[in-house]
């Protein structure tokens, strides 16, 4: 039977917290690099549509969207169903953090840095910037209620908001003011997957750097 295949780019936050559904629950899944520049190709476009990665291909199973992979793997999986929670009521938190991190964290990353990948500035916009210095005390206060993002136990919404964090601090943040970010971004040190999150963080930092320096 031939392996999964999680089509992959280090620089999303997208890409890698799939990365990290499949370190964390130790998954025999190919983990194929693609290009910046793949997503765009008439090839990606068959494969799918939207011409977005990630892609989980599993035989003739193919998916799109970050969350409908990893929901898709933790499943199939079947052993760490309390990454999505234990009861109904963690269930919902987890929920409510991770439409936070697509709805807002992940938007108002996508908002400051994708004019730089599309070439149309030099650096950030101040307004977009102010609108990311709220939206982390707004994550701040949210991760000061559990030991982890969404209750006393590892989740998903861990998961996601790891690949937000880490790329903001490499895109330039200080997080040292956000006492509760700090904390608990230490405590993710332990996780499976936190260094290779780090290095694909660390790349799209350097991406952005390189765009303003041009």
């Amino acid at each position: 039977m031939n392996r999964p295949v999680l089509h992959f780019w280090e620089a999303s936050p997208a890409a890698r917290v799939c990365q990290l559904v499949i370190r964390y629950l130790n998954l025999d899944v190919e983990i194929r690099t693609r290009s910046y520049e793949d997503h765009k190709s008439v090839e990606f476009k068959k494969l799918n549509p939207s011409q977005k990665i990630p892609v989980l291909q599993d035989g003739d199973f193919v998916l799109g969207e970050s969350l409908a992979i990893c929901q898709y793997l933790i499943e199939k999986n079947g052993s760490e169903m309390e990454l999505l929670g234990k009861n109904v009521k963690d269930r919902a938190i987890v929920m409510h953090r991770l439409c936070f991190t697509l709805g807002t964290v992940f938007i108002k990353l996508y908002n400051l840095t994708q004019p730089l990948y599309d070439g149309k500035t030099k650096e950030y916009d101040k307004e977009l910037l102010q609108d990311c210095l709220k939206m982390l005390l707004e994550l701040d206060t949210y991760l000061s209620e559990y030991k982890w993002a969404a209750a006393d136990y590892i989740t998903l919404a861990d998961l996601y908001i790891l690949t937000m964090v880490a790329s903001l601090k490499h895109s330039g943040f200080d997080l040292t003011p956000y006492q509760n970010i700090s904390k608990w971004y230490k405590n993710c040190e332990m996780l499976p997957g936190f260094d290779e999150n780090e290095t694909g963080a660390k790349r799209l930092g350097n991406d952005l750097t390189g765009f303003m320096t041009k």
